[in-house]
């Protein structure tokens, strides 16, 4: 049986850095309704608007186009106060900008009511806030020609 530490892990003394106020994040709700949303008008591929799921289908693709030794690695960009230029560069001008440009079809479309899409907009921009936390994945994918 394995020893037990001395000490549960709960009972450990927090960091210093940490601050016991916890970081504003967009609420899950309201990000699953907008991603549902935004997602739905992109598939199924092809359709105006792109491919939502294209990450995940990088490698078979690179491979159906002959490339060989084929890597896909997840990019993670992490934005919180601390980083200013990434709060306005790519959560504003960038994902919320995107964000903002599918409203009018999800609303057209059926697939959002405005004033949920709204709400989760307002919540969206608030994680660019002194207490907010942004966090998006990427995936890149890279392989040599045959």
């Amino acid at each position: 049986m394995p020893a037990r530490p001395s000490r549960p892990a709960a009972r450990c003394s927090k960091p210093a850095a940490v601050s016991a106020r916890r970081p504003w994040r967009w609420p899950g709700a309201a990000r699953r309704r907008i991603s549902r949303a935004s997602t739905s008008l992109q598939i199924p591929w092809p359709r105006p608007g792109g491919n939502a799921l294209i990450g995940r289908q990088l490698r078979p693709l690179l491979a159906e186009a002959g490339f060989k030794d084929v890597r896909v690695r997840p990019r993670m960009v992490y934005v919180d106060a601390s980083r200013p230029g990434l709060a306005d560069g790519f959560t504003r001008k960038t994902f919320i900008a995107m964000i903002e440009g599918v409203r009018e079809a999800s609303v057209a479309a059926g697939l959002i009511e405005p004033e949920r899409f709204d709400a989760g907009l307002q919540a969206l921009h608030r994680t660019t806030g002194s207490d907010g936390v942004f966090r998006y994945t990427f995936f890149k994918g890279v392989g040599e020609k045959a």
